[in-house]
C-alpha cells in the first residue's frame, strides 16, 4: 500500500484508512509508538496501557480465589 503525507495545519499527516485500522484492532482513541528503522518508519499500536486493566482483574481474582492461603501465608 502506497500513502501520501497530507498537509495538516503546518505540519504533515498520514491518514490511516479504515480497513487498515480493523486489520490492526485500532482506533482512533489508540496510542501509536512510531520507530525508524533504517530508512523505514514503523507504526505500531502501544498496547502498554491496555495490559494494565488485565493484570489488576487476574490479581483480584487470584486474590479472591486463595485469600484464606495468602492471609496464612501473610
Amino acid at each position: 500500500m502506497t500513502k501520501t503525507l497530507t498537509k495538516h495545519g503546518n505540519s504533515y499527516a498520514l491518514v490511516i484508512d479504515r480497513a487498515l485500522m480493523d486489520v490492526m484492532h485500532i482506533n482512533e482513541k489508540t496510542s501509536l509508538s512510531l520507530t525508524i528503522s533504517g530508512d523505514r518508519l514503523v507504526v505500531t499500536p502501544d498496547r502498554k496501557g491496555e495490559r494494565r486493566p488485565n493484570v489488576m482483574e487476574a490479581y483480584a481474582q487470584v486474590s479472591k480465589k486463595h485469600a484464606a492461603f495468602l492471609k496464612r501465608l501473610a
